[in-house]
């Protein structure tokens, strides 16, 4: 990922054991040869471990004394420290630098979240869509854990640089139109993220369903019957078609999605959710909503 690209972190989920060293030895540039540290610990553990592997007749014994073991374990540990993502940007890290927020809407939008916040006080916050987490660092004093999510890698490193001073934020990359399945032994090794939610209070999906309704045709019905199986108390930003965001998604599309619209939305979210507050973003054409799922 330092080395090549950031989105080789997906191989991790088909490769639950750790991506197999002839397959990262062949990804890695061919400048890596030319690097003591990769070129022992990574391609020549990988040529060895093929000449093993290759020859069945042959018995191998190799001992290594306590004291090499530690001495590699530090040279390892020397070498990730050492590792940085290549600069280069995604789509969404600069996000709250181009948005169409003025100031004055972006700190209103902070005090109607914080509000939502003190009526709900949850201990365990889920936020989809979190980019660096801006939003999600408003419940550091009332939860216990937050579960910062994105999709993308860029944002969530971004996120974790700063998560890692902190003792209750968890920065992941996750994509929630195409999420980490159950794998591993009878797919129950490693559980889906539905079913690793466990007594979370709140859920957030800020400027996040546009994309899902219309890049990724999700409609809203799909989405509240996800969220409502995570937590009872839903906090959600609906953006209209007026806003320029939107304009600029369908700009080069045709716009198919006649259901899109706030009379829909609180139609559909209103089957599953009870609205209990619905906040206008000042100077914005959007909406902020704080639901609680039906009993």
């Amino acid at each position: 990922m330092s080395l090549k690209d950031i989105r080789l972190n997906s191989l991790l989920t088909t490769n639950i054991n750790g991506i197999p060293l002839d397959l990262v030895s062949k990804l890695l540039p061919f400048s890596t040869f030319f690097n003591l540290k990769v070129l022992m610990h990574i391609h020549l553990h990988a040529k060895m471990q093929n000449v093993i592997g290759s020859n069945h007749k042959k018995k191998f014994s190799i001992k290594v004394e306590k004291y090499s073991q530690i001495a590699i374990i530090n040279d390892l540990i020397s070498l990730i420290k050492k590792l940085k993502l290549r600069d280069y940007r995604t789509e969404w890290v600069n996000y709250y630098n181009f948005t169409n927020y003025k100031e004055e809407s972006f700190e209103h939008k902070k005090k109607i979240i914080l509000e939502y916040k003190n009526l709900v006080n949850p201990a365990k916050v889920w936020d989809f869509g979190a980019n660096t987490g801006e939003f999600s660092r408003l419940f550091k004093n009332c939860a216990g854990e937050i579960v910062s999510l994105d999709i993308d890698p860029l944002a969530i490193e971004e996120n974790y640089l700063r998560a890692k001073e902190e003792n209750n934020i968890l920065p992941l990359v996750f994509d929630l139109t195409n999420p980490s399945p159950a794998v591993g032994w009878d797919n129950c090794e490693r559980l889906t993220l539905v079913q690793r939610a466990e007594n979370v209070d709140l859920v957030m999906a800020l400027a996040l369903i546009h994309h899902l309704r219309i890049t990724y045709n999700i409609p809203f019905y799909k989405m509240c019957n996800y969220f409502s199986k995570i937590a009872p108390y839903l906090i959600i930003e609906f953006v209209n078609k007026n806003d320029s965001q939107i304009k600029k998604m369908l700009l080069n599309r045709k716009d198919i999605f006649d259901d899109y619209s706030i009379e829909n939305f609180e139609q559909e979210f209103s089957k599953v959710y009870e609205i209990k507050n619905k906040t206008v973003i000042k100077n914005t054409n959007r909406i902020m909503y704080l639901m609680r799922k039906h009993s």
